[in-house]
């Protein structure tokens, strides 16, 4: 895994070393899956990492090229079903199947299936191949776009792999967009909660919007009264956001990821109050899960949140592979403590 990841500049993952493979259609998948039964042993009392008990995981391999680099990541249905999506701009849709302690054991019904913009052109026909951010809104499912700064809206009902909408974002959300860097840019997409001061607007974030290891990025309000207001994320120890969820009870919780030739790869989760997500706010918050190479995980890109059926909080984080034999496509579920 280390080193795969010695091939990239720090903190940004190189161009995937295998060619990409293109789908016309859907394409079902034979998952072949690998248990995790252990993270690892930093942070380890009693099955928990920080405020996070590690409730178990898998390692998905598939024979098809097309798969890997999966990015965004939504768990449905009470943790029955993800969706994922890749940086060649495919989509992952899959059942997760739980043993009888409800940890995560299997996927099956897996499709792999190109995302499509309007008309029903692919959108890597466009150049709109680096789907990095995933997010769902009731009826609708937003995919973030990182080199164009794009947002498409795909129709639940309809499925993902039907033609989605390229959202129309406002003079002002675009000219904060604009200022992105193309490989640095929108990485996560959601939902404001009801405690901040945007509620029900579509928010993007960047992964790294301005220079420096210890530099705030920004983030911007995308629909709404309020599109085009901006805040900063707080950041230092040169981690950058790759995601971010909102808790049930509004707080938000920030994947992060750092990546160091001396240190190997490191993920970390910082919960943010709700109520601090306004105009020109820094947010920040405490770590309440942090992971490095001696634990059992990789580039974690993507986060999730669903409520188990004991009304328990559900995290489930998934890895990029960045398409390299050297990495892994890691699915982990944790239980908030």
């Amino acid at each position: 895994m280390l080193a795969g990841l010695a091939t990239v500049a720090a903190g940004a993952l190189a161009p995937a070393p295998r060619a990409r493979a293109d789908l016309e259609g859907p394409l079902p998948l034979a998952l072949r899956t690998y248990p995790i039964r252990h993270l690892g042993p930093r942070g380890l009392v009693d099955g928990l990492h920080g405020q996070l008990r590690y409730r178990g995981g898998i390692e998905l391999q598939a024979g098809a090229d097309a798969f890997g680099g999966l990015s965004g990541l939504v768990v449905l249905d009470g943790g029955a079903r993800l969706l994922a999506v890749s940086d060649h701009g495919y989509v992952l849709a899959a059942e997760i199947l739980r043993g009888l302690d409800g940890a995560i054991v299997d996927l099956a019904e897996a499709v792999l299936a190109p995302l499509r913009g309007p008309g029903g052109t692919l959108l890597w026909r466009e150049g709109l191949y680096d789907a990095e951010a995933l997010t769902v809104d009731g009826a609708t499912v937003y995919v973030g776009i990182e080199q164009e700064q794009a947002v498409l809206a795909y129709d639940r009902a309809a499925g993902i792999a039907a033609p989605g909408t390229r959202l129309a974002l406002p003079p002002a959300v675009r000219a904060v967009l604009d200022r992105w860097p193309g490989n640095k840019g929108m990485e996560s997409l959601f939902v404001a909660p009801a405690p901040s001061a945007f509620p029900g607007a579509l928010v993007a974030i960047a992964e790294r919007a301005r220079r420096g290891a210890a530099t705030p990025t920004v983030g911007v309000v995308l629909t709404g009264p309020d599109a085009g207001a901006t805040f900063a994320v707080a950041r230092d120890d040169a981690f950058e956001p790759t995601d971010c969820a909102v808790l049930p009870g509004g707080d938000l919780l920030l994947l992060e990821r750092r990546y160091a030739l001396t240190s190997g790869v490191a993920a970390r989760i910082r919960r943010v109050p709700g109520a601090d997500l306004r105009p020109d706010a820094t947010l920040d918050g405490p770590v309440i899960f942090e992971a490095d190479w001696t634990n059992a995980i990789d580039n974690m890109e993507g986060l999730a949140v669903h409520t188990g059926p004991e009304g328990e909080t559900i995290l489930t984080m998934i890895a990029d592979d960045n398409y390299s034999v050297l990495q892994r496509t890691l699915l982990l579920e944790f239980e908030l403590a």
